[in-house]
């Protein structure tokens, strides 16, 4: 049985609008009430601290974002996720989805329908990430026995 790494993506408008969220896990989280708690989150930090929060860690999850002009791009994944590998993922998700919806974003185009078809593309992105990383995500002891052969 492998362990998800990636439990959820969102990707969220500088205002705190969720664009688009894709869930890789059966958790189901109300995508609207998850993006406000991220963006106020961040802009709480900034304006009591004057620092940047760049990840909340939980016992079963954890939250990471990264920025890029105006979207925040957050996902949500186990706690034995690999952060280095991870912010190639970041990086693929934040030109890809600026590429694709750059007018959208410069016109303040922000209902969710012209984003839905970022899935497919972001689905590209994480089997890749899938595949580089899958000997690191099974969790049997025969698992381990295999993934410790295969690197």
């Amino acid at each position: 049985m492998g362990v998800i790494l990636i439990k959820s993506i969102y990707i969220i408008h500088e205002s705190g609008i969720c664009l688009f969220e894709k869930e890789c896990s059966h958790d189901r989280v109300n995508k609207d009430l998850f993006s406000g708690y991220v963006k106020a989150l961040i802009c709480f930090a900034k304006e009591i601290t004057n620092d940047v929060i760049s990840e909340v860690r939980m016992e079963k999850r954890n939250i990471y974002y990264e920025t890029c002009e105006k979207i925040l791009v957050v996902i949500v994944s186990s706690p034995n996720i690999n952060r280095k590998r991870l912010k190639g993922v970041f990086q693929a998700i934040m030109a890809e989805f600026i590429l694709q919806y750059g007018d959208y974003l410069d016109h303040n185009i922000l209902t969710r329908e012209p984003f839905n078809s970022f899935s497919g593309r972001l689905d590209t992105i994480l089997f890749d990430f899938c595949y580089t990383e899958k000997y690191l995500t099974i969790s049997t002891t025969k698992g381990e026995k295999l993934a410790k052969s295969k690197l």
